[in-house]
């Protein structure tokens, strides 16, 4: 049985978009938007080692993931496999550098980059864990983006320096 089928992935997979709120944590993208399928995607790969838990994973919309899968490419990005390789993985790149950030800081620049361009989060388990709060996981109830900056900000406690080449 392939591991995608088993049981312990579907669990994982379950409880990875349930923590992420069932929202792209690349794009924003939320389970019932138009055309949004979320995967759970492993941030280090199965095929290089990495483990099978909740600390490797992280949502992703299938657009997102096509991004960072490289046997998604061709099927996803025809024109681009064929006329901008270089291009393609240059982006691909910059997805998996922002991936591989830790948690805190990839969620700080995920804030700076959501509220450039008006997106809105739903809270998420990832910023309760900051607080003993009891976790609010909603699409109807969202905080914007600039609120959950400021708010990681404080809890976190921490100013973090990062490349600006990654989203």
């Amino acid at each position: 049985m392939n591991y995608y089928s088993s049981a312990e992935w579907r669990r994982l997979s379950r409880q990875t978009k349930k923590r992420d709120c069932y929202q792209c944590q690349v794009c924003g993208d939320r389970e019932g938007d138009p055309h949004t399928v979320l995967n759970a995607h492993h941030i280090i790969p199965r095929a290089k080692g990495g483990p099978d838990t909740l600390d490797n994973l992280i949502t992703l919309c299938d657009l997102c993931h096509a991004v960072v899968t490289p046997r998604w490419l061709k099927p996803w990005f025809p024109d681009a496999v064929k006329n901008d390789r270089e291009g393609l993985e240059r982006v691909r790149v910059e997805y998996l550098e922002f991936l591989a950030l830790d948690p805190a800081t990839r969620l700080e620049r995920q804030a700076k980059v959501w509220e450039t361009f008006g997106i809105r989060r739903a809270q998420s388990a990832l910023i309760q864990s900051f607080s003993s709060a009891p976790m609010i996981c909603s699409t109807s109830a969202s905080t914007p983006a600039s609120d959950f900056a400021a708010s990681l900000s404080a809890k976190v406690g921490e100013n973090s320096t990062t490349s600006s080449n990654v989203i």
